[in-house]
């Protein structure tokens, strides 16, 4: 988390330096695609003599593609809008003309007015890009804009129309500004330390998610118009379509990542397939409208995508409840991950309705809900590594013990109690007295094989089990007990002398042969041991040269009738 706030950090003091350098900040514009009214005017009236007619109000009626020879739209404003020096950039696609006007009135009754003919620059002109056209500086406000187009053969669409002022207050735009900036930075790092974690940890789920955060980042630069603190000379039209572009993908690296991350056994099979019919589907629709004239088409396809969004957007929610229902911890992270999102959007409908006002904070909401959306599922996926590396290690720890531990007894295997015993000799040999003794029991249960012969060996193994629980009962603590193969056990006791290891072996000895037959059915004679041990001083042998001499041991205990223990003692 140190390394975002870093970048939160960095990224605040360098939008903040681009704000107050040169250039247009990049919210000092206004949009006002949306606001003008098309206008059904005669075709020898002049476009100075419409700007008088225009009356206030919103603008209710739709753009036309098409209006016969001539088209002119205009817009009066209610509230005076101050523009010491600005410029207007308007956006037509497929725009064959003979003139086209631009008209600004201001307050003073002043008329600024810019044409621009087809002879100028050549006949059947195709205006196919941006029309920039600067207004005069001046401390009037503009009321009133008009656009009129004549000569008009055909048009696609109008793209936009937008008045950038070159000359806005800094401080109303700074916040903005800094609130996106963070918002970027955020998104940034969150991108850049994924990368750096996925190649070390290597998580299929990491590739989606950074794919999706690098998608929104994306999206936020290009439609929150930050791109115009890097550059002013962007177009507005192909801007539009990178942020539309990269929030669809965003949208189906989200599916996606939901469907890795949360984990497909939360998830019905043919939901998964339907994830991927849908977000190609999706993109597909989105691509298409790039190069298609048809106004009509555009429109379908629009339509057919927005409501593939939604059921999108439907099925991410959906899919968490089902998720969660299931017991999947991650999906509540994921599903929380949306409420921030979802109440911006809803917020934004609610204002273009009218329910609310549209502000600062509804328009550009979304933004940060994008960052905390991130950061939502940042926690999420914190949380998930925890609970792989938990099962990781707990796989790890289940296959360490397999491989030092005998599956029958659950004791120590020979090759962890060899280990266990070279190890314990190097530390008595560093930290205690020279002198200090170890000694190695060798136990063998008596006439075993009478056992799996008469009973079979499943009786077999009750009695093994039944002898390694009393050996380990018998035992304390730090005296370490294993199966050695077959029905042969080693205990190794850790700084004990030749008196002590016999009354351990003795214990075990007895308490052996005092093990109820009502353990052991159907076996009808009491289980007895045979047992050799081995004392030696720490730093003058090995556990190996210690388990021959009690193994000897072991062999003279045989010899002498069994269920009887023999010492090797090297030292008194």
């Amino acid at each position: 988390m140190t390394r975002y706030f870093l970048a939160l950090l960095v990224n605040i003091l360098f939008v903040s330096s681009s704000v107050a350098g040169e250039g247009p900040a990049p919210w000092n514009y206004i949009d006002l695609t949306g606001k003008l009214c098309p206008m059904s005017v005669d075709a020898d009236l002049r476009g100075i003599d419409v700007l008088q007619t225009l009356a206030p109000g919103p603008c209710t009626q739709p753009l036309p593609a098409h209006e016969g020879d001539r088209f002119v739209f205009g817009h009066l404003f209610s509230d005076e809008l101050l523009t010491p020096d600005g410029m207007f950039h308007v956006k037509i696609r497929n725009l064959r003309f003979r003139a086209i006007t631009l008209l600004v009135r201001f307050t003073d009754g002043s008329v600024f007015q810019h044409e621009l003919r087809a002879d100028d620059i050549g006949e059947n002109w195709s205006l196919d890009g941006s029309l920039d056209i600067s207004v005069p500086s001046g401390a009037n406000a503009i009321q009133a804009v008009l656009l009129d187009i004549r000569g008009l053969d055909y048009w696609r669409a109008l793209r936009g129309v937008y008045l950038i002022s070159q000359e806005q207050s800094k401080a109303e735009v700074l916040p903005m500004v800094a609130t996106i900036g963070c918002v970027l930075g955020v998104l940034t790092a969150m991108v850049l330390y994924n990368i750096t974690l996925s190649l070390v940890l290597r998580y299929d789920f990491y590739n989606w998610y950074i794919a999706f955060i690098a998608c929104i980042t994306v999206f936020v630069l290009f439609e929150s118009n930050m791109i115009r603190v890097f550059t002013t000379n962007f177009d507005f039209i192909a801007q539009h379509h990178i942020a539309m572009i990269a929030m669809t993908l965003a949208t189906i690296a989200a599916l996606h990542f939901f469907v890795t991350f949360v984990g497909k056994e939360y998830i019905p099979g043919v939901v998964i397939y339907a994830v991927i019919a849908a977000s190609s589907i999706f993109l597909f629709n989105r691509l298409i409208t790039l190069p298609i004239e048809s106004a009509p088409i555009i429109g379908t396809v629009v339509l057919i995508s927005n409501v593939l969004y939604g059921i999108m957007i439907a099925m991410a929610i959906l899919l968490s409840i089902i998720a969660v229902h299931r017991g999947s911890h991650s999906a509540v992270f994921y599903l929380l991950a949306w409420v921030p999102l979802f109440t911006t959007i809803i917020l934004r409908l609610a204002a273009i309705y009218g329910v609310i006002e549209m502000g600062t904070l509804v328009m550009n909401g979304m933004y940060p809900a994008f960052a905390l959306e991130a950061l939502i599922l940042s926690v999420g996926i914190a949380g998930k590594i925890r609970e792989q590396r938990r099962i990781e290690g707990a796989q790890r720890l289940k296959l360490e013990s397999l491989a030092s531990t005998d599956p029958l007894t659950g004791l120590y295997n020979r090759r962890r109690i060899t280990d266990i015993a070279e190890t314990t000799l190097n530390s008595i040999t560093i930290h205690q007295p020279l002198t200090t003794t170890v000694a190695v029991l060798v136990v063998d249960i008596d006439h075993f094989k009478r056992v799996n012969d008469t009973w079979g060996h499943d009786v077999g193994d009750v009695v093994l089990k039944q002898v390694a629980a009393t050996i380990k009962q018998t035992c304390r603590s730090g005296e370490v007990v294993a199966r050695w193969g077959g029905e042969e056990f080693t205990v190794l006791l850790p700084s004990s002398d030749s008196s002590n290891a016999l009354k351990v072996a003795e214990r075990i000895r007895r308490n052996v042969e005092n093990i109820p037959l009502s353990r052991i059915k159907p076996v009808s004679y009491r289980i007895t041991v045979s047992i050799g041990l081995s004392t030696a001083i720490a730093n003058e042998t090995t556990f190996v040269e210690q388990f021959k001499q009690a193994d000897e041991a072991l062999y003279q205990a045989k010899e002498s009738g069994r269920n009887t223990v023999r010492a090797h003692i090297a030292v008194a």
